[in-house]
């Protein structure tokens, strides 16, 4: 992202800074499906619908000179709504499945 060679937005650190959050808030999201279900299948299948949504659904729906500011893998909306998603799934207990 600060070389550039990777999907940023207008400013490379703030990118990083962002695409952090919502990696480590999406990790939290995966990690707990996949402990809660017992199978790696249903976090396979939310990290799969996660790729189609944010590269092809937001890209094409978004247009402008700063739209990766805002909705790219390091856009702020992104980041926000995973870090609240990740902090509302938090707030409930938790049971791991065992197979």
């Amino acid at each position: 992202m600060i070389a550039g060679l990777y999907y940023s937005g207008p400013y490379p650190a703030l990118s990083v800074f962002l695409f952090m959050i919502s990696v480590t808030s999406f990790g939290y999201i995966i990690g707990r499906l996949r402990l809660t279900t017992g199978s790696v299948w249903p976090a396979f299948f939310l990290h799969a619908s996660w790729n189609a949504v944010i590269q092809d659904v937001f890209d094409a729906s978004s247009e402008g000179e700063n739209v990766l500011f805002w909705t790219g893998e390091s856009g702020i909306l992104v980041a926000l709504a995973l870090l609240a998603a990740a902090w509302f799934i938090s707030r409930s207990p938790m049971s791991v499945r065992r197979l």
